[in-house]
């Protein structure tokens, strides 16, 4: 009989099927906006649903190899990105994610001819030019530059924008859990140690770790599952009820429960 575990993996693969189904739709397409936001928001959650897809896949393969934390520092990163798009599409700030690439142009220029890497005058020409238009928009109070697009916001604003069944329920203190690992804190590593007559013995199967690779697949899942809702209303490509049904499939069948200190049940 399949555990909770190996059931929830199952819907991962199904919400998997779905995005491909999504992402056929849109490859090639040619989007349509009204507005300049619209364009912007629909590239950026374009990207962010093939991000999201590789994660969920990593994860899921890491799981299979028996590597929960490992699993679970790429959960914490596709939480992170569920969190800028939300706050990019709450804020209608989209605009300023797509343009921070010409930051980063600017940015990987100025680094690499520090070490003695130049760039040829026409590019060199084409990526001061596109800065000077835009660093405007990413001025600091002290008159430099952000070196992220959301320069000046924290995670913890934008997580404070995330629906509250998300930000203060179980997704959210499973996140701050997971930073202990991908931070080398003292409880995230004890979680692949076990101390058996004052040896320290590593392993990946720990009671703890296994936790770990449980919350690993919850925020993997509602990452790609909320970014794949937010293309589907966006474009209207009509997979609302499929994405609804995994949802409540994945959630009426695993569902792991947290006490007060933030520890799964």
């Amino acid at each position: 009989m399949k555990n909770k575990t190996q059931m929830a993996e199952e819907i991962c693969d199904r919400l998997l099927d779905v995005s491909q189904a999504i992402t056929q739709q849109l490859n090639g397409r040619r989007m349509k906006w009204e507005t300049e936001n619209e364009y912007y928001e629909k590239h950026m959650v374009t990207f962010f649903i093939y991000r999201q897809i590789d994660t969920l896949m990593d994860i899921l393969i890491l799981l299979e190899e028996e590597r929960p934390l490992s699993a679970s520092i790429l959960a914490r990163h596709a939480f992170e990105g569920l969190a800028q798009l939300n706050y990019a599409l709450h804020e209608e700030k989209a605009d300023k994610w797509c343009k921070f690439g010409y930051m980063e142009d600017y940015y990987k220029m100025i680094d690499n001819e520090e070490f003695g890497i130049k760039c040829p005058d026409n590019d060199r020409r084409e990526i001061i030019e596109n800065y000077n238009q835009i660093k405007g928009d990413f001025l600091t109070k002290k008159g430099g530059y952000h070196k992220e697009w959301y320069g000046g916001v924290t995670y913890k604003d934008m997580f404070g924008l995330l629906p509250e069944k998300t930000h203060k329920g179980l997704h959210y203190r499973m996140y701050k859990d997971l930073c202990n690992i991908a931070h080398f804190n003292p409880h995230g590593l004890a979680a692949k140690m076990e101390r058996k007559n004052d040896k320290i013995l590593y392993t990946n199967v720990t009671k703890e770790a296994k936790k770990q690779g449980d919350k690993a697949l919850m925020l993997g899942f509602t990452s790609l599952l909320a970014s794949l809702r937010a293309m589907d209303f966006i474009e209207n490509l009509g997979h609302k009820d499929k994405i609804d049904e995994l949802e409540k499939t994945f959630f009426d069948i695993y569902e792991v429960e947290m006490d007060k200190s933030g520890e799964t049940g």
